[in-house]
């Protein structure tokens, strides 16, 4: 603001005329006039008395109000700079909390990946294992079903040779009737064992760690991420909104 505006100003808030104060300063009215519409100025003495009447000091009455406006101006820049400082700010303590989650995310689905991996090859070469156990046991059962069948071949043929009424015809029928008997035992014992290796189910069955439950780190670095990004956006346009 200009001297001859702010001389203006302070003299219509006294309430005074260009009149009145001509009269204080023992000048003419005209005097008052060229100063007002800044034709001239006062010298220091008519300044003095200016500052004194007005209650201001000579620095304030005199200094451009300019000065101070860039004053403000620079001072509102800092804030503002200092406003985009704390953004920015926000906006990297959000990126490096979103990343560490997300790599927390990743790390884990990885590791749960592998472990899906490993347990299911390790369920498949027990499986493996097993079926390739059975199969051996069901060779051998085959070998001894063969030997059990051809032992109680030989036992019914020696059975049926034997003639009826002979002095040990009962004693020897008895004895080969229990060994047959027995024998029958061990091949139904073998039969079923047999029956139950081969249908048996050798299907790999594992209960896999589930990766998919790891991306919720995802989610929330994410969420984080956009939610402190909004947060130091819109805190910058308020305040820079504030500042304009």
């Amino acid at each position: 603001m200009k001297f001859s505006e702010k001389l203006m100003n302070l003299r219509k808030s006294k309430g005074m005329s260009q009149e009145d104060l001509a009269i204080k300063l023992n000048v003419t009215r005209q005097t008052v006039s060229k100063w007002e519409s800044d034709q001239t100025t006062p010298d220091m003495n008519k300044l003095i008395e200016l500052s004194k009447l007005f209650e201001i000091s000579l620095d304030e009455l005199t200094n451009n109000i300019e000065t101070s406006n860039s004053e403000k101006a620079y001072k509102e820049s800092s804030v503002e700079k200092n406003n985009k400082k704390i953004a920015i700010r926000i906006f990297i303590v959000g990126l490096i909390i979103s990343i560490i989650l997300c790599g927390i995310g990743l790390i884990k689905q990885n590791n749960a990946k592998k472990t899906n991996e490993q347990f299911y090859n390790d369920a498949y070469a027990l499986s493996l294992e097993n079926y390739n156990a059975a199969m051996e046991r069901v060779e051998t059962i085959n070998i001894e079903l063969k030997n059990l069948n051809s032992q109680k071949d030989t036992l019914e043929t020696e059975k049926n040779s034997l003639t009826m009424g002979s002095s040990n015809w009962f004693s020897e029928t008895s004895r080969l009737a229990n060994e047959i008997y027995d024998l029958d035992v061990k091949i139904m014992n073998l039969e079923s064992e047999k029956n139950q290796l081969v249908n048996a189910d050798y299907t790999v069955y594992y209960n896999p760690v589930k990766p998919i439950t790891y991306l919720i780190f995802y989610y929330i670095g994410a969420g984080i991420f956009v939610t402190l990004a909004l947060i130091s956006l819109i805190y910058y346009l308020v305040t820079r909104k504030k500042i304009l």
